[in-house]
């Protein structure tokens, strides 16, 4: 009767499966965290062309995308070191594994084209100056969508700041849950 039921309804998803899914939809989707919160910046308060918003929309859902991973990267990283001191080098925690397949699904449905192995590269790659230098990652990726680049800086410490906030609201949430 299980086969039937995996015909029916699909086949169970794992904790972490769902877990992954559920906190993208929650931490990613909508804008981010802060995306219903009264004080969020978006493409209209940062007054972004409207021939840049597509671009803009796209580049914001990788980024957040990104944040998402490395957040379930770095707070289940004690634990996947614990795996790997009982199982041997390759093992990480389920739940990160789980989100780095996510999001490879989402970008490879999008047409980026990358394997599961890629993802986490791709990710710390996108996040690396955010992680390091916040406020100059903040105005360059601003920059990106004004014709004159200087324009960002009325907007970049504000929307700066609502990425680290938003990024430390996904490590909480991944710390509680994971």
């Amino acid at each position: 009767m299980v086969w039937l039921k995996e015909k029916i309804f699909g086949p169970k998803k794992s904790r972490e499966e769902d877990l992954a899914e559920k906190l993208y939809q929650v931490l990613v989707l909508d804008g981010g965290p802060s995306g219903n919160a009264e004080s969020h910046i978006d493409a209209t308060s940062l007054k972004i062309p409207l021939g840049k918003l597509e671009l803009f929309a796209q580049e914001r859902l990788i980024s957040l995308e990104a944040l998402m991973f490395v957040a379930a990267q770095t707070e289940t990283a004690d634990r996947s070191a614990k795996l790997q001191a009982v199982f041997g080098d390759k093992n990480i925690h389920p739940f990160a594994l789980e989100m780095g397949k996510f999001i490879g699904r989402k970008w490879r449905g999008r047409g980026i084209e990358i394997n599961n192995f890629d993802v986490g590269g791709r990710c710390f790659d996108e996040v690396e100056e955010f992680l390091d230098k916040p406020f100059l990652w903040g105005r360059s990726w601003l920059a990106e969508f004004y014709d004159d680049p200087e324009q960002s800086g009325e907007h970049y410490i504000m929307w700066t700041d609502q990425w680290l906030k938003e990024f430390e609201t996904m490590r909480k949430m991944v710390k509680q849950y994971s």
